[in-house]
């Protein structure tokens, strides 16, 4: 009997991985592809220690700090935007760009450039397109339409008794109403429901009474700022002299040189090395100072990269005294992704961003927003925002003419109070702060910020801060009391969650059930919820950023 023994062919075992990530160990990539995919999702590229720049293996890593970090190289600045360069070549490449930008050709009549005279005289086409259609019969000024010749007309009407009793002191009075928002004086035939100064004496220019006319802004129609010429020519010299010392800016987290570490204990803000920071460029010349603008309002949003940091994700600036939009962009990374729009703050979306990028109005990089800002303003501007620490750190600029409305307020709080220190201001949100001194609601529902609406609403509290500093004084004393209002109230909630907690404990020892139907608090009916702290007392006694998210209450 013969018997066959049937040898089985050997099993062929899967092709091993080949590469795996240097950061997480993970060994499963069987192509490079695979890896440099991985790395990208999760963001475990190896980190140059002297630039931060990612890397997909550690020799290249090491290859590019051998070449850029430890052999000297020739480092040659570009005379226009101070960027360096490793070559001649790369250098003369990079100017070329800077010539094409060039626009030689100006209007005479709005200031604008442009490249070539055929494109400034189609522009010009349109100002005589747009003449004045209407004219004032007092002084044949020429408007556009009947309702700018209207607001203009004010300015000849004689004071009536009406307008001298609702005209505003600014040297301050009493405040009546329990919000002691000062009154905007306005238009006649424009109503206005809000509350009023009693007890004024003296009057305002006429031409003042032109200032916050109800005009059709996109913005829930709100009571916008209008500053006419007098009052231009008062305001802005209080303005420079708003303006906060080095010291307190430093103290509230601004970066006023590359090499200081000012704020070490937030790294979510250093998403721009700090030897990219250039302070804001000085006048060339009395003729270049000229066409910079005097004060200008900014405010941005941001959103979340890779490796957790932010980047710029739109601009916004305002000339304070005029109110006229200079900026109102879109910003992408100029390299890396977005991984988090942070719609509920920012008010951006991926398809807003990608229609912005398609049309060709997105700025390319926070670089590109920062030279689109220097456009329009040299050092001597002075510079307005709300925390405006955030904004600079997104632009990596240096800038020391500061008036910043949460400073403003804040320092208001504190000399309430007879608290104000170097270090440690009371802060106020924007939000609050339209809605208590200027009048009006921002950020309203839940689709976000608008960096536009930010700015105006920034303008306006600073305006009314500089129109009412008596009605400051007593806003901020009001407010100082209710801090301390609500520090007790929260005092008193810690001790009794405490004094609960320890009966809890007792009744546990002794071995009784311990029933939530005891009641801790004799004299007290509220429930249990009201005992417990949240969030957002604790970030209105501190302004902590948000533990999750990494989210500044007060940079809004």
């Amino acid at each position: 009997m013969v018997t066959t023994v049937v040898v089985a062919p050997p099993a062929q075992s899967k092709p091993a991985a080949k590469y795996s990530c240097p950061v997480c160990q993970k060994n499963t990539f069987k192509r490079i592809q695979d890896l440099r995919q991985h790395q990208q999702d999760v963001g475990h590229g190896i980190l140059c220690k002297g630039c931060q720049r990612s890397f997909g293996s550690k020799e290249s890593m090491q290859q590019h700090y051998a070449d850029v970090h430890q052999a000297p190289r020739q480092r040659l600045p570009c005379a226009t935007c101070d960027e360096m360069f490793a070559s001649t070549q790369a250098l003369t490449e990079h100017q070329a760009a800077h010539i094409k930008q060039q626009k030689p050709w100006g209007c005479s009549t709005c200031n604008r450039q442009f490249a070539s005279q055929n494109a400034l005289i189609n522009h010009q086409a349109s100002h005589r397109r747009t003449a004045s259609q209407v004219t004032c019969t007092t002084c044949t000024k020429g408007f556009k339409d009947s309702a700018a010749l209207s607001q203009h007309s004010v300015i000849h009407e004689k004071p009536k008794a009406n307008v001298e009793s609702a005209a505003v002191d600014t040297t301050g009075a009493a405040v009546s109403g329990p919000t002691a928002n000062a009154p905007e004086p306005l238009a006649a035939a424009v109503p206005d429901t809000r509350p009023v100064l009693q007890g004024l004496s003296n009057s305002i220019h006429p031409e003042l009474a032109i200032a916050n006319v109800l005009t059709n802004h996109p913005y829930n129609n709100s009571r916008l700022a209008l500053l006419g010429p007098s009052e231009q020519a008062v305001r802005y010299p209080q303005l420079q002299s708003h303006c906060h010392s080095t010291t307190r800016l430093v103290a509230q987290g601004f970066i006023m040189s590359t090499t200081a570490n000012n704020h070490k204990d937030k790294p979510w803000r250093h998403s721009i090395p700090r030897y990219h920071f250039r302070p804001t460029p000085a006048p060339a010349s009395p003729l270049s100072h000229a066409t910079k603008h005097k004060a200008v309002v900014i405010d941005c949003e941001m959103v979340s990269v890779t490796r957790g940091q932010q980047h710029l994700a739109s601009l916004a600036a305002v000339d304070f005294l005029t109110g006229k939009v200079l900026i109102n962009r879109y910003v992408y990374p100029e390299s890396g992704r977005i991984t988090n729009y942070r719609t509920r703050y920012s008010g951006i979306t991926a398809a807003v961003m990608d229609a912005a990028i398609q049309s060709g109005t997105a700025l390319r990089g926070w670089v590109a927003a920062r030279r689109a800002l220097w456009e329009y303003i040299d050092a001597e501007t002075v510079l307005i925002g709300h925390a405006l620490q955030n904004d600079l750190n997104a632009l990596g600029i240096i800038h020391p003419r500061v008036v910043d409305s949460q400073i403003l307020t804040g320092e208001a709080i504190a000399a309430a109070g007879a608290a104000a220190t170097a270090s440690s201001l009371p802060l106020v949100a924007l939000k609050t702060l339209t809605k208590e001194l200027a009048g009006y609601d921002i950020q309203v529902g839940r689709k976000g910020h608008d960096a536009l609406e930010d700015t105006y609403a920034t303008r306006d509290v600073v305006v009314w801060c500089l129109r009412y500093p008596q009605a400051l004084e007593e806003w901020a004393l009001r407010t100082w009391n209710q801090r301390l209002q609500r520090k007790q109230a929260a005092a008193e909630t810690r001790k009794r969650m405490q004094q609960k907690k320890a009966q809890r404990v007792v009744a546990q020892a002794s071995g009784l059930a311990f029933r939530s139907s005891i009641q801790v608090d004799e004299e007290s009916d509220d429930d249990d919820e009201s005992e417990v702290l949240r969030w957002e007392d604790i970030a209105v006694d501190c302004g902590w950023p948000h533990p999750d998210t990494g989210y500044d209450p007060w940079s809004d």
